[in-house]
């Protein structure tokens, strides 16, 4: 770890990253309410976020961090020799396509951009698995396998409490199939080639935390 550094973004939700190691940086996404832009989880943490949700007259939105954020946090890393900058499936977010583009603005190669195909603490999961790895020691080959296994083999279960915000951003994909007004119905969502999709749905937080258990038990 001493030459080799992660940046991630902050839909890793993982914003004490950079505490938690040295080698290690969150370039954060933009959340927009009317005309004020915050830096996400730095001007706006996620509880914020959701109790200014509740009384927001318009629905916010969100933007890529620009390639300059992204510039920025590679020319602090300047110290380092190589950095793995893993982000949110491109499919999701314009984040992939601006890492990419402020690495190529170097020349130099030292950066290695990463399209992760998930969202949330998946992302944070692929980083901390690349991270064991430059602890023991590795190669970029190594870190190439594990990325197309991650990529191959990864699986992300989540529920929401309501699909109304997933379909106002345009986020739902197949997942409108597990639309409806049944009370307490809590969706199983996955995401699949940076797509919402419906796994099923279950009555209850309990009975969504035990479909998780149980379809973890079952892969492993």
């Amino acid at each position: 770890t001493d030459n080799t550094a992660i940046v991630l973004d902050s839909t890793a939700d993982l914003p004490a990253a950079a505490e938690r190691f040295r080698n290690w940086r969150v370039v954060p996404l933009y959340v927009n309410f009317g005309d004020a832009s915050y830096r996400d989880g730095v001007d706006m943490l996620a509880d914020e976020f959701y109790e200014r949700l509740r009384t927001a007259t318009a629905l916010p939105t969100t933007s890529q961090p620009t390639p300059a954020d992204f510039a920025a946090c590679y020319e602090e890393l300047s110290g380092y020799e190589r950095i793995f900058s893993i982000h949110i499936a491109s499919e999701l977010s314009g984040t992939f396509g601006s890492a990419g583009t402020a690495a190529a603005a170097l020349g130099d190669g030292r950066v290695r951009t990463i399209d992760s195909g998930v969202a949330s603490a998946a992302i944070a999961m692929l980083a901390l698995a690349v991270q064991r790895r430059l602890e023991r020691g590795t190669s970029d080959e190594e870190v190439d396998a594990l990325v197309e296994r991650f990529r191959r083999e990864r699986g992300l279960l989540f529920t929401v409490d309501t699909l109304e915000f997933l379909a106002k951003g345009g986020r739902i994909g197949r997942g409108r199939a597990l639309m409806g007004n049944l009370l307490n119905v809590k969706p199983i969502l996955a995401i699949e080639d940076g797509e919402v999709v419906p796994v099923t749905r279950v009555r209850g937080r309990a009975k969504a935390f035990e479909e998780f258990r149980r379809r973890f038990e079952a892969a492993t």
